[in-house]
């Protein structure tokens, strides 16, 4: 009789187990499969460039903001030069984060 209540009793925790592995893994897929990314590669200036505790970013001519991860390659960029840059953003967001970044005089390759 307790081999069957103790059969019960796991089972009921392996159907638990696997209910929240189950809802868990519906969860992240949703929230990261919905949004794609969508990366932008062009050739513009950089109109201003500015930082606080929390980053560091530039503005293009198309006035985005762009946030810029590492704070060497912030320091080097230049404002009212121009630049061939890639961010990406998610399909949804307004935010976009720098990728890469050439100065103009190398024809625009990375």
């Amino acid at each position: 009789m307790e081999n069957r209540f103790c059969s019960a009793l796991s089972n009921r925790h392996l159907l638990t187990i696997s209910l929240v592995i189950l809802l868990t893994s519906a969860c992240m897929a949703y929230l990261f499969g919905n949004s794609s990314i969508v990366s932008v590669t062009e050739r513009t200036t950089i109109v201003a460039k500015d930082r606080s505790e929390t980053g560091q970013w530039i503005i293009l001519a198309n006035e985005k903001k762009i946030d810029v991860v590492d704070f060497s390659t912030w320091a080097l960029l230049e404002e009212n030069e121009e630049y061939t840059v890639s961010y990406e953003s998610k399909e949804a967001s307004t935010k976009y984060v720098l990728t890469n970044v050439v100065p103009s005089d190398y024809n625009g390759q990375f």
